[in-house]
């Protein structure tokens, strides 16, 4: 009977300590991923900042305005020298693709359902 209780109180001390490390190792898996995804999201919007900058860049940047979203850039083409000539909507995706409202933001502009207002 006393070596019943012993192997049933070591038994139970072995399932405690298996179910800890279990926990603790799935906690770190998590906290890793985690940070990574928040690593990949800051490199993401850094990519999308320095842009006008990077040679690809087809525009002046000094007419390209930051908006993030629903698209990452307006370019006012032209503004610089004075005289806008064309304005160009701009989605930066270094890897990735475009969400459901950025497909629809495209679509709208390609479909030129755009307007302008005074108010």
């Amino acid at each position: 009977m006393a070596s019943e209780t012993l192997f049933f109180i070591v038994g139970f001390a072995l399932a405690m300590a298996l179910t800890a490390v279990y926990f603790l190792l799935r906690e770190r898996k998590l906290v890793k991923s985690s940070v990574e995804r928040s690593r990949s999201a800051i490199k993401g919007r850094v990519w999308e900042q320095m842009s006008p900058m990077l040679p690809g860049f087809r525009h002046n940047p000094a007419d390209a305005r930051f908006l993030g979203t629903p698209v990452d850039y307006v370019v006012f083409d032209g503004h610089s020298e004075g005289s806008v000539k064309k304005v160009v909507f701009i989605e930066v995706k270094k890897n990735g693709s475009l969400s459901r409202i950025e497909k629809s933001v495209r679509e709208a502009i390609l479909n030129k359902n755009v307007g302008y207002e005074e108010i």
